[in-house]
């Protein structure tokens, strides 16, 4: 239960930091490194709520 909860909170803290690049980046290349980060971000979280 606690790697589960540690693996949530790194899935979120992955997750806004992707958010935060995709709002300020301006780039192509940064913006498709971030959207990349991003689901993968959703994609732990699904792995670890099993949604």
């Amino acid at each position: 239960m606690k790697n589960q909860n540690e693996m949530l909170q790194l899935a979120k803290q992955v997750q806004a930091l992707a958010e935060n690049g995709l709002h300020f980046s301006e780039n192509d290349f940064d913006l498709d490194r971030y959207q990349i980060l991003e689901e993968i971000s959703l994609r732990m979280l699904s792995l670890v709520t099993g949604l």
